[in-house]
């Protein structure tokens, strides 16, 4: 009987493993050539699930489960900082392969969606940056009704540093097509107003009340150009990038107008900040960090960070460096 006992036992485990994960985990297992011991982070797209996990690649191999509340995007972030996107469910058993020496030719398996993703990174891995893009335009909006198709907007749009306007009506065709889904309501969130403010936009209106307890308006600087500059005194950046502004205002005497807006959620914490005292303009404080009402319509993204409009109050551009930022603002003004 014994023996009978064990076998059994053997084969029950063996069906066990060969089972998926529990309803409500997913698991990954990939194979890696050309890669024995490494580590890569794998995150959710926008905060489907709170923090960073480290998976670990012995033997070129790794498997990974964690729980999983419904479908999202993943990101596998490698060392090298470049990234792959796939999309994962409850239940499912994720399958991968790759050459570490090739990425862009991973094959991930597990559901229609990363097989979809999978052609698509093959087909366009020796086109050019200005043809993938377009492609990747076309992908999202073929696979609207699709995490696939959100994976591909993130991959390509969500993360520009000069976003162009012309991709809110993307955004707009996955928010339409996806309306319950909360991958693309959190996307949609975050994105919107940055692409609302995006180079060509006109910039929203605003009534803004300074420490001083003005209230301003696009009225007050209309006829010129006006950078509206995000600081904090926590953000040790800030303060070097407010003394760069303050030198090119003195270079454009009277011909700039500028509003800084501190996320400090503390005024008084605001007004040690002796940096805003030289600049010399009109500082916004309303102590709501970013839950601050004109911090959200803005779509703050960095601090420091900024928006330029011209003097049509047209947004130009957002987020420079400083020394972006100074060639910007003498092509307005010279």
């Amino acid at each position: 009987m014994k023996p009978r006992f064990f076998v059994l036992l053997l084969s029950v485990l063996a069906l066990l493993a060969a089972c998926g994960p529990a309803k409500d985990k997913v698991r990954i297992e990939g194979k890696f050539k050309n890669l024995q011991n490494a580590e890569f982070y794998l995150y959710a797209a926008e905060s489907a699930f709170d923090g960073i996990d480290t998976v670990r690649i012995e033997g070129g191999k790794f498997k990974f489960e964690r729980s999983l509340a419904g479908p999202t995007i993943f990101t596998m972030l490698y060392p090298n900082f470049s990234r792959t996107l796939f999309v994962a469910e409850p239940g499912q058993t994720i399958e991968i392969a790759a050459n570490a020496e090739h990425l862009e030719e991973i094959a991930i398996t597990g559901n229609d969606a990363n097989e979809r993703l999978t052609k698509f990174r093959r087909e366009i891995s020796e086109r050019k940056e200005s043809d993938r893009r377009l492609a990747a335009v076309q992908y999202v909006r073929d696979n609207a009704k699709s995490l696939d198709g959100t994976a591909v907007f993130l991959q390509f749009f969500a993360e520009d540093k000069q976003p162009s306007a012309d991709v809110l009506p993307l955004l707009d065709v996955l928010r339409k097509n996806q309306s319950d889904d909360a991958v693309a309501a959190a996307l949609d969130a975050r994105l919107r107003p940055v692409l609302a403010t995006a180079s060509g936009s006109p910039l929203p209106a605003f009534a803004l009340e300074t420490l001083d307890g003005r209230t301003l308006t696009n009225a007050d600087f209309r006829g010129k150009p006006l950078l509206i500059v995000f600081c904090a005194n926590w953000q040790g950046d800030s303060r070097q990038f407010l003394e760069r502004i303050r030198r090119i205002r003195e270079a454009f005497p009277g011909r700039l107008g500028v509003i800084a807006i501190s996320l400090d959620t503390s005024k008084k914490t605001c007004r040690q900040m002796d940096e805003l005292d030289a600049l010399g303009a009109p500082v916004v404080c309303d102590e709501k960090g970013f839950l601050s009402p004109v911090v959200e319509t803005l779509g703050v993204r960095y601090v420091p960070g900024c928006i330029l409009a011209d003097a049509d109050g047209k947004v130009v551009g957002r987020d420079f460096t400083a020394d972006e930022l100074e060639d910007e603002v003498a092509k307005l003004l010279n």
